[in-house]
C-alpha cells in the first residue's frame, strides 16, 4: 500500500524529465513546446537568404564567401574566393585582390600589394619608382616627381607643390635647395635678382641683373684693386688705361702702365711738388741737397740726383729727377739737360720756377724768385703775379712754362 502511493506521487516529475507532461499540467506543456519550436526557427539557414547556399557560387560576401553544407561562411583558401571577380585571394577569413604573401591579381600599373588594405598599388617604396616619378608617396601610393622641396633640383622647377610635381618657384623660399642659386625671378632660381642683389658677396659682389649672375663689377667704382681698377664688358676688374678707370681705387685716381698711381705726372702733384716716375708718388720739387753725401735717391725714391741748380754761380744744390721713357723731354716746365736730368729752365731757378702764380708785389725790390739772382722773377704789373723769363735769344718757349701758361714778352703767364 505505501509503495503504490509513492509511486503515484512521484510519477508527474517523472514524467517532466522525460518531455512529458502531466494531466494537471496542459498550458504550461504547450508553452515549452512553442518555445523549443521558435529556438530552432532562429538557427535555421531560410530565415537569412545571404548566408544560405547551395554551393560558393551562392555566397556574394568577400567576408562569407564559403559554402559549408548550406550556410556562407568565412573562406580558408583561394579556391573559396574563385567565383568572386577580382577577389582572387583568401586572407584571414576574406577575399581579397592581394596579400602580404600573395601578389593576386596585381600587375602592369599597380603591380605591388598594400597589405595593411589588401590593395593593389603602383609603389610601396621609393625603389619601386622611375626616374621620372622617383619617390613613392607613402599614402597614396603612387609614385611622384616630389614629396618635398628638397627633391626638385632644377632652377626652373624648384617647388613641389601640393600635386607633388616640382615646378617653377614663386618665390626665394622655393630656392633654398638650390646651392648657388638662392634668387627667385619669373619662376627661375638664378644666383641673383632685382629683388635680391645681396645674394652676391665675396668675390663677385654686384648682380648683373639682366643675365641674373654675380659679377666682380659693374662700374670702374666696384674695382678696388690699383693693378686692376678697369670694369670690362664681361664685369670684371682688369688693369686701367685711362684716369677715369682708377674712379672706385682709393687715393690712386691716375692711370700709368696699366696701374692706378697716386700721380703719372708733374700736373697730378700739388705746387711745390713732383711725381716721381719710379714709385708714382708725389714728392717734394727741388729739395736742398748736398752733393756728398748725395741722399736725394734715399729720401725721394730712385732716380732723383743732386745737382747744382742752373744758372746759379754760386753753391745751390738742389735733388732733380732723371727723364724717363714717358717723359723722354722731360714735362713742362722742366728742361732735360745733357745730363738727361730734369731741370728748371736756364732763365730761373728753382725758387722762381716753384713761386710762378703766387700773389706778388710789383714795387717789391725782390718780389719773386731768388733774391740773390737779378731777373730770376718778375713781378709784371697789373697781373701780380710771380712769373719768369722765357725768351731767349729772341726765341719765346712756351715749353718753359707750366702746360696752362704761355710765354710772353713779361714772362710766362696763365
Amino acid at each position: 500500500m505505501v509503495c503504490d502511493v509513492f509511486f503515484l506521487l512521484t510519477l508527474p516529475v517523472l514524467l517532466a524529465g522525460c518531455g512529458g507532461k502531466s494531466s494537471g499540467d496542459d498550458t504550461g506543456g504547450d508553452t515549452d513546446s512553442d518555445t523549443d519550436t521558435d529556438t530552432d526557427t532562429d538557427t535555421d539557414p531560410d530565415e537569412d537568404p545571404d548566408l544560405s547556399c547551395g554551393t560558393d557560387d551562392d555566397c556574394p560576401r568577400a567576408t562569407e564567401a564559403h559554402c559549408d553544407g548550406s550556410r556562407c561562411v568565412p573562406c580558408t583558401s583561394g579556391d573559396h574566393c574563385s567565383h568572386l571577380g577580382g577577389l582572387p585571394v583568401c586572407d584571414e577569413g576574406g577575399c581579397y585582390p592581394c596579400s602580404a604573401t600573395d601578389p593576386g591579381i596585381c600587375a602592369a600599373a599597380r603591380p605591388y600589394c598594400d597589405a595593411t588594405a589588401h590593395e593593389c598599388v603602383a609603389c610601396l617604396e621609393h625603389g619601386d619608382c622611375s626616374t621620372q616619378t622617383p619617390y613613392c608617396d607613402p599614402t597614396a601610393h603612387t609614385c611622384t616627381e616630389c614629396l618635398e622641396q628638397s627633391h626638385c633640383t632644377e632652377p626652373d622647377a624648384s617647388q613641389c607643390n601640393e600635386s607633388h610635381e616640382c615646378v617653377g618657384c614663386g618665390s626665394d623660399e622655393h630656392c633654398t635647395d638650390l646651392a648657388g642659386r638662392p634668387a627667385c625671378e619669373s619662376g627661375v632660381c638664378y644666383e641673383c635678382s632685382t629683388t635680391n642683389a645681396s645674394a652676391c658677396t665675396g668675390e663677385t659682389p654686384r648682380c648683373d641683373t639682366a643675365g641674373h649672375s654675380c659679377v666682380q663689377c659693374l662700374a670702374h667704382a666696384d674695382c678696388h684693386e690699383a693693378a686692376a681698377g678697369q670694369c670690362d664688358e664681361t664685369h670684371h676688374c682688369v688693369p686701367c688705361t685711362d684716369d677715369e678707370h682708377c674712379a672706385g681705387v682709393a687715393d690712386l685716381p691716375h692711370c700709368a702702365a696699366g696701374t692706378c698711381v697716386a700721380c703719372a705726372g708733374y700736373a697730378h702733384c700739388p705746387t711745390g711738388q713732383v711725381c716721381n716716375y719710379t714709385t708714382h708718388a708725389c714728392v717734394e720739387a727741388c729739395r736742398e741737397c748736398h752733393p756728398e753725401p748725395d741722399d736725394c735717391a734715399a729720401v725721394l725714391g730712385e732716380g732723383f740726383s743732386c745737382e747744382r741748380d742752373w744758372p746759379a754761380t754760386d753753391a745751390r744744390w738742389h735733388c732733380f729727377q732723371r727723364a724717363v721713357a714717358e717723359f723722354p723731354a722731360c714735362e713742362r716746365p722742366w728742361v732735360r739737360f745733357p745730363t738727361g736730368i730734369c731741370m728748371p729752365p736756364t732763365t730761373t731757378t728753382c725758387q722762381g720756377l716753384l713761386e710762378f702764380g703766387q700773389v706778388c708785389d710789383p714795387d717789391s725790390p725782390t718780389p719773386c724768385g731768388d733774391d740773390d739772382i737779378a731777373g730770376d722773377g718778375a713781378c709784371p704789373d697789373p697781373e701780380g703775379y710771380c712769373t719768369y723769363r722765357c725768351i731767349q735769344d729772341l726765341v719765346a718757349h712756351d715749353e718753359w712754362c707750366l702746360p696752362d701758361a704761355t710765354c710772353t714778352d713779361v714772362g710766362c703767364v696763365r
